[in-house]
């Protein structure tokens, strides 16, 4: 009888484990590159440059958020990203673990780079992938609203005018759904 207690015991506390969410060992100065990025993207991308020589040696997970992070930050310092290849990497994680928003994240910095190098159709494929989630989480608002706002501008600078409106009501809608008042007034311009 004791013995089937333990038993019990033992797999059950080896359920828990097994079944906790997958914690990444990130390094300190990545989560303060992270803290940063918004506001001051070209030292967030200089820190995470620094740290480029021990993510080689970090697990998958960590990988992939440097990975997203590092694109973020040359985006917002309006770097040119020529190649897609991280991005695709870290696009196929994010399908298979982590969280709504960091798979829009993905999706969204995908369709940057795609943009920045004149592949519109790519592109429009996956704003349209974030703005046709099926997922309702709350999270995932923010970035719901810059992917109707990137598709407005794409119409615009299509000259089709009449297209581009509906989308940039969508981006005020979501940036409000979200309580993101900075991109209220910045979707607004539009």
């Amino acid at each position: 009888m004791k013995n089937s207690i333990y038993l019990i015991y033992f797999f059950l506390i080896v359920g828990i484990v097994a079944c906790q969410k997958q914690q990444t060992n990130v390094p300190p100065e990545m989560m303060l590159a992270e803290k940063i990025i918004k506001a001051n993207p070209d030292s967030a991308r200089h820190l995470l440059l620094s740290l480029k020589p021990e993510i080689d040696k970090e697990d998958e997970a960590t990988q992939m958020k440097y990975g997203l992070m590092l694109t973020k930050a040359e985006a917002n310092c309006e770097i040119k990203c020529t190649s897609d290849s991280t991005m695709l990497k870290v696009v196929n994680y994010y399908e298979h673990h982590g969280t709504n928003n960091e798979l829009m994240e993905a999706y969204f910095y995908l369709a940057c780079v795609y943009f920045d190098n004149e592949q519109i159709a790519s592109a429009l494929d996956y704003y349209y992938r974030i703005v046709n989630s099926d997922s309702d989480d709350k999270s995932t608002y923010k970035m719901r609203g810059f992917a109707y706002n990137h598709i407005g501008h794409i119409n615009m600078y299509q000259d089709m005018y009449k297209n581009a409106m509906p989308f940039f009501k969508k981006s005020v809608s979501y940036a409000c759904l979200a309580k993101d008042s900075t991109n209220i007034a910045f979707f607004l311009r539009d």
